[in-house]
């Protein structure tokens, strides 16, 4: 996948910067392209609404490195934006940028891009992003871009204040799961470390409600392509299908797809296929959902 990042940051060691860092590690590591545009330490103009680009073929008056940038977002799949909480808005290097889409609304509009954002702030309550979340949904509404939302992280004012907190490795995570086969691994790599008790099941859960709308949206294609075994491909397959049209609870469809990824990590692992150990492990994972949601989920791989 071609991802770009543009970051809002003035300061090259803060803790946006370091989230930045630990995004396009995990991003680069499975396989991904990633760009950076780290928009205070470029040459960005703002917008001074003189409409000059209505005229000129969607050409600013401005000749800096909008530019080149604009080309990028044209290339990218994903755009990720990064940026510590100005005001309760992004900083005023990143809008810059923002605000010069104006004069290529047409060109960078739709695309099949899809958006989300990653924001640092020093409040420690998360209300504080309540409207910068709602400018980045019209925003991303207007540039017809997927809102793939993002990461919050707050009570956060420097990079010690990150010690004791698992914001970089949701950062690092993200980028690792970026596309369907990234997930997949993410969440067979779950299955154990929550059955350990190393990782706790909101953690799991947060990545099967991520599976879902990941695995409703590939295509043939795509599930081919997927380095797994021939019979999780195959059920793979077949969860789509009845994701589609039967399971439509987002328990359940989580309950479903946990079977997928306890069966991947089984196999992995050197089990032997549908074995004792691999039917405990759905069971065990099951009941950890139910935990977390509240209420029973269906049952699958007669768990």
């Amino acid at each position: 996948m071609n991802i770009l990042v543009i970051t809002g940051s003035p300061h090259r060691d803060g803790t946006s910067a370091a989230m930045a860092e630990a995004f396009i590690r995990g991003a680069e590591e499975a396989g991904h392209q990633v760009r950076r545009f780290d928009a205070a330490f470029r040459q960005v103009a703002p917008c001074i609404g003189c409409d000059y680009c209505r005229s000129h073929d969607h050409q600013c008056f401005r000749q800096d490195d909008m530019t080149p940038l604009i080309g990028q977002i044209m290339e990218a799949q994903e755009i990720v934006y990064v940026t510590p909480l100005y005001y309760h808005g992004v900083t005023a290097q990143l809008k810059a940028v923002m605000d010069r889409y104006h004069a290529v609304d047409d060109l960078i509009r739709g695309g099949g891009r899809r958006a989300r954002i990653i924001v640092t702030a020093g409040y420690p309550r998360d209300w504080v992003f309540d409207g910068l979340k709602a400018t980045m949904r019209t925003t991303l509404r207007h540039l017809r871009w997927e809102d793939q939302g993002g990461i919050y992280a707050y009570g956060i004012y420097s990079r010690d204040d990150m010690e004791g907190t698992d914001y970089l490795r949701q950062a690092y995570e993200l980028g690792r799961s970026m596309d369907l086969a990234g997930l997949l691994s993410l969440g067979s790599s779950l299955t154990g470390q929550v059955l350990a008790g190393e990782r706790p099941v909101s953690d799991y859960a947060a990545c099967l409600v991520r599976l879902i709308p990941a695995v409703l949206g590939a295509d043939d294609a795509q599930i081919d392509s997927l380095d797994i075994p021939d019979e999780a491909r195959m059920s793979l397959f077949s969860d789509r299908a009845v994701m589609q049209t039967v399971i439509t609870e987002e328990q359940d469809r989580a309950s479903l797809l946990s079977t997928l990824l306890t069966y991947i990590a089984s196999r992995q692992a050197g089990h032997a296929n549908h074995s004792r150990i691999y039917m405990d492990q759905v069971t065990a994972l099951r009941k950890a959902l139910e935990g977390y949601y509240q209420t029973d989920v269906q049952k699958f791989c007669g768990s």
